[in-house]
């Protein structure tokens, strides 16, 4: 069919009804208010009934509340010529105490004639409700918990989110700690509250440790008191040992303290060398350019020899020191599977005279651990690590007389390893991933530190402890604690 010229047509239509000359306003009965009497708190209700017709039709109705504070509800009335309604006005938070409530109903039509009516009613606003609280505690690298529990030490700090609520306005939230009778608040406003706090632990608090935890709103109404378990948490004292601190050039990824020769060895793998530091001088008196960036390194048992764990050649670097020219030799890890990118990732040394290397790549198969015999090289797969070999994150750490290593390689695969009796204990989960500790005959999830504790003993500490600063970082901060200070006797 062949297209025609295109015709056009013209339409006249009426929008909405027809308003006539004299039209009557809305009219607006009845209208009541429940309550009549009494008291009203905020985060009440307040039941609001009117009628309206309109000739017309009713364009839209507005419900306002005044006095205390304003609060304006629109009802669309969709052109009806007569509504019935119950409105629920909640009184806001934010409203005044003790000032009279009034209610006015205003009605639009489509003509867009309007129509009010105001109550003045004899209700006010008062408080009687108490705040109400809630607090979660975070140990460092944890979830957030409601039960406070676990050890501490002088100088840290409980930190906890604390949660509070009011039905008009708070004043403080308070927290009291038991036996000490410390007492601290934190002043805040509007109807809730969840700031951030810590604690810190000062050194008069030593011993078992309780917390009381409250809130008041601004009428001085106090919640009900959270109060942890009197024997939950316990508070060891901190020492305070002399410290020397200066920087080296380059980052710091592991270190090892080479007590016999008062030096300490810093593993640098962005700058893929072994810096000596002295602990004397606190000075670098060398470095040892490796072959690839080192990924471990550890001290052999008799201290003869620095192991050093090498991805790149997949090999282990002992560096003889023994020798004045610090000479390096490399062991090849023939065990590996290249296949899979299978390469060391980090090494502990045993009393046994052997390695442990937990080893990675690029799939979850390649995150075995492998053992080497320092003294004839000879390697093994060491299947009875983790599930069935599988050794997760690899995290390794061992005692300091090597005799007791363990490995945190995420939930299911926490274990220790008895060096002389060569056997791993059974698996177990950690609470946290992260660096563990292990000392003689406990095993904890966390390095200790320089503290003292039942659940923590040092109990061949060394003479010196070293903290290093951030990974990566131009120039590196580093501490050198003196642990034969007398503040140590009788750890």
């Amino acid at each position: 069919m062949a297209a025609g010229p295109a015709q056009f047509a013209a339409v006249s239509f009426t929008c909405g009804p027809t308003v006539g000359p004299g039209t009557a306003p809305p009219v607006i009965t009845p209208l009541t208010v429940e309550p009549v009497a009494g008291d009203l708190e905020p985060g009440d209700t307040l039941k609001v009934d009117y009628g309206i017709s309109s000739n017309v039709g009713l364009w839209e109705t507005f419900v306002t509340l005044s006095g205390p504070c304003q609060v304006t509800q629109p009802i669309i009335d969709s052109l009806r010529q007569s509504v019935t309604q119950t409105i629920l006005l909640v009184i806001p938070a934010a409203c005044q105490l003790g000032v009279p409530i009034s209610l006015t109903v205003t009605a639009v039509d489509a003509a867009l004639q309007q129509t009010s009516r105001h109550v003045a009613t004899q209700l006010s606003l008062v408080d009687k409700t108490p705040p109400y609280v809630f607090v979660m505690f975070f140990r460092p690298y944890g979830s957030g918990t409601t039960t406070l529990a676990g050890e501490y030490f002088t100088g840290d700090s409980i930190r906890m989110v604390y949660m509070a609520g009011d039905n008009h306005a708070l004043r403080a939230l308070v927290w009291e700690v038991w036996p000490a009778g410390y007492r601290d608040s934190l002043i805040v406003s509007g109807s809730a509250a969840a700031p951030g706090l810590a604690i810190p632990l000062r050194p008069e608090w030593s011993g078992p440790l309780q917390l009381k935890l409250y809130a008041h709103d601004a009428q001085g109404l106090t919640s009900d008191t959270i109060v942890t378990s009197p024997d939950s948490v316990h508070v060891y004292p901190s020492i305070g040992r002399p410290t020397a601190w200066t920087s080296v050039d380059g980052e710091i990824r592991d270190f090892v303290i080479d007590q016999r020769r008062g030096v300490v060895y810093l593993m640098q793998s962005n700058q893929a060398r072994i810096a000596v530091f002295s602990i004397t001088s606190m000075t670098i008196t060398t470095t040892l350019p490796m072959p690839f960036a080192p990924s471990g390194i550890d001290l052999t048992d008799g201290g003869d020899s620095l192991v050093v764990a090498l991805p790149g050649p997949r090999a282990l670097g002992i560096i003889d020191l023994r020798e004045p020219s610090l000479p390096l030799t490399l062991l090849p890890l023939t065990a590996l599977d290249t296949a899979i990118g299978q390469r060391p990732a980090r090494v502990r040394t045993t009393a046994a005279g052997k390695a442990l290397v937990p080893l990675e790549g690029s799939v979850p198969s390649a995150y075995t651990l492998l053992e080497v015999d320092l003294s004839n090289g000879a390697q093994t797969r060491r299947v009875d690590a983790g599930d069935g070999g599988n050794t997760g994150g690899g995290l390794l750490e061992s005692s300091l007389d090597r005799r007791v290593l363990v490995l945190n390689g995420g939930p299911g695969l926490f274990q220790s390893y008895d060096a002389i009796a060569d056997s791993f204990g059974p698996r177990r989960s950690a609470s946290v991933y992260d660096w563990p500790t292990a000392r003689r005959d406990r095993i904890r999830p966390v390095r200790c530190g320089p503290r003292v504790s039942p659940a923590c003993p040092h109990l061949r500490p060394p003479e010196h402890d070293l903290v290093h600063g951030p990974l990566a970082r131009w120039p590196v901060s580093l501490s050198i604690a003196d642990l034969r200070h007398p503040a140590v006797a009788g750890e």
